[in-house]
């Protein structure tokens, strides 16, 4: 009998991951009087950042399922879903680098290194690791 993953490690990282982006999303929101860009600009990053996590519930359903092909294509299509996010253009937030930091009404040089999104791309990474690995054991 095939033995099913444990992603439980995975999934309290996606919990953190998420409560990353609910915090940047409320640096978009009214609470957040300090940040000098225009209501069409804070709007697209809040759509981006909601965005960032709306698929975890395909995620979810792909792990409760032990599918691994399943899980891998789901956690893949996250993480191009989030490399689409670095591209500036049309409809696009006018700096993408701003949208998924913890200070976006910091200037670029005085904000931190750490980027929320790197965390979900490695998180992802991570997850398909995982379920690429079982697919292997198990064969």
């Amino acid at each position: 009998m095939q033995g099913r993953l444990d992603f439980s490690e995975e999934l309290a990282e996606l919990v953190i991951f998420m409560s990353e982006v609910a915090i940047s999303i409320r640096m978009y929101t009214p609470y957040n009087r300090c940040l000098a860009i225009s209501e069409e600009e804070k709007n697209r990053h809040i759509l981006w950042l909601a965005d960032s996590i709306h698929a975890f519930a395909d995620l979810a359903e792909a792990i409760k399922s032990g599918n691994t092909k399943a899980i891998s294509e789901t956690a893949d299509g996250i993480v191009k879903l989030y490399e689409k996010y670095t591209v500036i253009g049309e409809r696009r937030a006018g700096d993408p680098m701003r949208t998924f930091h913890n200070e976006p009404d910091l200037p670029n040089h005085e904000r931190s290194n750490r980027w929320v999104l790197d965390d979900g791309i490695a998180l992802m990474e991570k997850i398909k690791a995982k379920a690429h690995l079982h697919s292997v054991i198990t064969l």
